[in-house]
């Protein structure tokens, strides 16, 4: 808890931008399980005619004009698995970018209280620590 409150602390101007970047990390998760359930359900579903048993995918099939319309039409599930990688690309992109930028601020904040906190210290604190130890922190 400790170290959760030190994280937050810091992240005080770009907490926004991290809850995003948590968001951005769900739905890439969830969009990545349904490219393979869709692509199962086209070729098994739609192609093959096998009875739908998943209920997220008669929901779907249902939305869309039934199995007969999807198999008819077979770029409407097409577009579908592309616009799922495109949705996919776009999350990876997010994620990188906002983290990325989040992380270099982080770093940038602790860097500067460390270094605030070496100025206040007194001199005495100074002249019995080595300065190898300092400029390594």
């Amino acid at each position: 808890m400790k170290q959760a409150k030190f994280v937050w602390r810091f992240l005080y101007g770009n907490r926004l931008k991290t809850l995003g970047i948590i968001l951005v990390v769900l739905l890439y998760v969830s969009m990545t399980l349904i490219s393979p359930l869709l692509f199962s359900f086209l070729i098994d579903n739609v192609i093959n005619l096998n009875p739908i048993t998943n209920p997220f995918m008669i929901a779907i099939s249902e939305a869309l004009g039934g199995v007969l319309a999807i198999r008819g039409n077979l770029g409407i599930g097409a577009a579908l698995l592309v616009l799922i990688q495109l949705l996919i690309g776009m999350f990876i992109y997010l994620r990188g970018r906002w983290n990325g930028q989040v992380s270099e601020f982080f770093a940038e904040k602790v860097r500067n209280a460390m270094y605030e906190h070496l100025q206040r210290l007194p001199y005495s604190y100074h002249v019995k620590a080595k300065t190898g130890d300092l400029i390594q922190r």
